[in-house]
């Protein structure tokens, strides 16, 4: 690899080195809420710190506002190198990321160097190197970013146990999405308050969308730059056991019905899939933060793995693209119950990974939030009236398990009322952020 290439590349990728300006307009944009973790881990000790996550929720702009804070504090800007491997096809070979850390260490022999290497996913065997140069150089501090595949072929998370800190970048939440419109929550009416959120369910997940003014271009960018490059690149590209087209059926039927009940014997046999195909498949999905998986607690424990499970996108714009034409639409009146269904599943699994739903025979509630010391168990009613038939599984629920409070999502109903015997908390979905 010539050396001279590699510092015109490196200076390409650094312009803040000729003056902080250049990070601009990022750096003036508000903060997501894990930026303060990825900040704290950066500064805190020289532990590998990764930033994953879905494409195109943010994680080089999280990057790049890193870089920003760091320019102010961290002294020589020269010792703050940031490099993103994905449109430089020659750099993703180890021997490059090799040659530009030993340059780095040749060129500084004491002190601190930070590496921010973006996209670093692309480059064979990363972690090798990373691991290699973190028990060999303390003064080195490496973080390292990259879309959901990063882990997937070279298992960095089993050789680098105990070297790395990971944060799952989210797509951004409805709180996020009013902060970075330039809005304040409290503000809004409760009318404003409703149209921001169904703006949100729509294209509110993905910062660069609300930049597109048409439907038509918002969906292309997502089936483009989110869906195509997991299904057709990433996954085929680090796992062999991958046929592009059978994993594109099985997303689009998922997104066809978000939230759907699954049973893996019949989904596989509508797919033409072997069964264990299918759980590969899911699998995977799940791993590149694309869609996972809800159980079933009213299964026995000992039936819960194989029994029927809800199936979500970890993003609820990927299936509000799909299913309708924007939130003033006559299919998105038709599908927002589905919708916010789906965003309330995922607002509860950032907050708990131990969020199932509950059926058996004909009962069945949306979501049980399980902590340790209490079940809370949640229906989603985004309807304008709701009736005390309505409740009657969720209530017939809180009475067998003997549970005396609930929750309710809901469009415009908010307050707390004794239905049934059972203290019942209603809320707006708009709340939920």
């Amino acid at each position: 690899m010539d050396r001279e290439l590699l510092l015109k590349w490196v200076e390409e990728q650094n312009p803040w080195w000729r003056g902080r300006g250049c990070l601009r307009p990022e750096i003036d944009w508000p903060r997501r809420e894990a930026y303060d973790e990825v900040k704290r881990r950066v500064l805190a000790d020289n532990l590998v710190t990764a930033v994953t996550g879905l494409r195109r929720v943010g994680k080089t702009t999280l990057l790049k506002q890193l870089i920003g804070d760091l320019l102010e504090t961290e002294g020589d800007k020269f010792r703050l190198v940031y490099f993103s491997f994905e449109e430089y096809t020659l750099a993703q070979k180890p021997e490059f990321l090799q040659l530009l850390v030993d340059s780095w260490r040749e060129r500084f022999g004491q002190g601190k160097i930070i590496f921010v290497l973006d996209e670093i996913q692309y480059v064979d065997y990363w972690n090798a190197l990373v691991k290699r140069y973190v028990d060999l150089d303390r003064r080195l501090k490496f973080v390292v970013s990259g879309s959901s595949a990063l882990f997937l072929k070279t298992k960095a998370r089993e050789s680098l146990a105990g070297r790395i800190l990971e944060t799952v970048l989210p797509p951004a939440g409805f709180g996020e999405y009013v902060r970075l419109t330039g809005k304040e929550r409290g503000s809004l009416t409760d009318l404003e308050a409703i149209d921001l959120f169904h703006q949100y369910l729509c294209w509110g997940e993905f910062p660069y969308l609300s930049n597109l003014t048409g439907w038509k271009e918002k969906r292309e960018y997502v089936e483009n730059w989110v869906l195509g490059k997991v299904v057709e690149i990433d996954l085929p590209k680090y796992q062999r056991v991958i046929r592009p087209a059978e994993l594109k059926d099985l997303v689009r039927v998922l997104l066809e019905r978000p939230g759907q009940l699954v049973e893996l014997q019949n989904l596989a046999s509508d797919l033409g899939l072997a069964k264990n195909t299918l759980r590969h498949y899911l699998d995977l999905l799940e791993q590149c933060h694309l869609m996972y998986q809800m159980p079933n607690c009213g299964a026995g424990f000992r039936n819960r793995g194989s029994r029927s499970r809800r199936i979500y996108p970890t993003a609820v714009n990927l299936a509000a693209l799909k299913l309708t034409s924007g939130p003033d639409s006559e299919s998105f009146a038709l599908r927002a119950g589905e919708l916010v269904e789906t965003y309330v599943a995922g607002y509860l699994k950032r907050r708990n990974p131990d969020v199932y739903f509950f059926r058996r025979a004909d009962k069945e509630v949306d979501f049980v939030d399980a902590y340790p010391e209490k079940k809370v168990p949640i229906e989603v009613k985004y309807q304008g009236q709701i009736r005390s038939e309505d409740l009657k599984s969720l209530l017939g629920y809180c009475k067998k398990e003997g549970i005396k409070r609930a929750l309710v999502v809901t469009k415009n109903k908010a307050g707390e009322e004794v239905w049934g015997g059972v203290e019942v908390e209603f809320v707006q979905a708009y709340q939920l952020a």
